[in-house]
């Protein structure tokens, strides 16, 4: 498998941002490099994990996160990738597509999940998730996805419903059920987001290869640099959050 870890930091010794991993017949790890992610700077490494759940574990330590495994099908049997991301409750960049993401896992288990169409968290991309305790700790297949955590908490009901600003609930609606498919394309482009920019950067790699062939003086090509635009239109209308949330 091979992972794309996203960090803060120019040495890349805090914990990651967010990580991307899919499966991969060759993996070639890197060492921290600096990247501009929607023309902020950002600092990347590649590793070659070969169990998601267990290096998820073992790179956040006691620090809170949340994973979740992609399926290109409503049954999860074809895995697609995984999305890793610390749970800071703050705005953080998804992957190397430029999305943005605000996460928090609370104290009793269950979780909130926020996506956004820009790094900064400015344009959202829908309504926040709200996920019980039960679907993170059961990892039960839901729409083409599985959840897991490290945070501990009392096994909840696992309802799932509309919340709004008084509390209450109801049953699954359509306005929930594109909520949902929506959460889960995002997901999925962002896998083949990752998908892309690793086999355009091999492409690159054996361009580079074969011009040095013909080319006796340095070359002074330039890696490719992932253009979030290339996968998603023009943002939307910023939209007031908080307002409505979708419960998992």
């Amino acid at each position: 498998m091979e992972s794309e870890n996203v960090f803060s930091d120019s040495s890349c010794s805090s914990v990651p941002i967010s990580m991307s991993i899919v499966e991969a017949s060759s993996c070639v790890s890197s060492t921290c490099s600096s990247t501009y992610i929607s023309s902020q700077l950002y600092y990347t490494t590649t590793t070659c994990p070969s169990d998601t759940k267990s290096y998820a574990a073992s790179t956040y330590g006691s620090t809170k996160y949340l994973l979740v495994d992609v399926y290109s099908d409503t049954d999860c049997t074809a895995y697609s990738g995984t999305a890793v991301v610390a749970a800071t409750g703050n705005c953080e960049v998804l992957g190397s597509t430029g999305q943005g993401v605000i996460t928090t896992v609370f104290s009793n288990g269950s979780a909130q999940l926020e996506y956004f169409m820009d790094a900064s968290c400015i344009y959202t991309a829908s309504s926040p998730y709200i996920i019980s305790k039960d679907l993170l700790t059961s990892h039960a297949c839901f729409q083409g996805f599985k959840l897991y955590s490290n945070s501990d908490g009392s096994s909840s009901s696992g309802t799932i419903g509309t919340t709004g600003n008084n509390g209450g609930g109801s049953g699954l609606g359509t306005g929930v059920i594109v909520g949902i498919i929506a959460g889960v394309l995002l997901l999925v482009l962002i896998v083949a987001g990752i998908l892309w920019c690793r086999c355009r950067r091999d492409r690159t790699k054996q361009e580079q290869e074969q011009e040095q062939q013909y080319v006796q003086t340095p070359g002074a090509l330039e890696d490719p640099v992932a253009a979030s635009e290339d996968f998603y239109q023009v943002p939307i209308t910023p939209q007031k959050t908080g307002t409505a949330s979708t419960t998992l």
